[in-house]
């Protein structure tokens, strides 16, 4: 990847990539295994540092990335727990209105998942009548 300054500009133009890219997502998987190896080796010298502080923000955007993909794990168990509780197993109907209900905060979502009907929660989440 080449040497010094022109480590820093790679780094600093895949941090630059758009979120949703998903070169960016698995280059920032890479460089953090780079950074984490650095460390371990503990034998860096001053252009290494350098290097190592740039590796610090891409290093900061994967383990935020890791903990939302926990975040959001952890919510979908949590909102299909619910649903098979109230609804019995969870169709292809009912597992539809996940994502939906993943983006709505925790003190939105769930009111409306221990109040409404399974049919208000399909019309409200999915504009169709759910009869099942």
């Amino acid at each position: 990847m080449g040497k010094g300054r022109v480590q820093e500009d790679a780094i600093e133009e895949v941090l630059l990539l758009p979120k949703s890219d998903p070169k960016r997502s698995s280059t920032l998987d890479l460089l953090v295994s780079w950074r984490i190896s650095m460390e371990v080796l503990d034998q860096v010298d001053q252009e290494e540092r350098r290097i190592l502080m740039a590796l610090s923000q891409a290093y900061l955007e994967w383990e935020q990335k890791i903990e939302q993909r926990g975040r959001q794990q952890n919510q979908r168990k949590m909102i299909a727990s619910i649903l098979t509780t109230r609804f019995g197993p969870i169709d292809p109907s009912l597992e539809a209105l996940i994502p939906s209900l993943i983006e709505l905060p925790t003190e939105s979502a769930m009111p409306l998942l221990l109040q409404l009907s399974r049919e208000e929660l399909l019309e409200r989440f999915s504009g169709s009548s759910g009869s099942r």
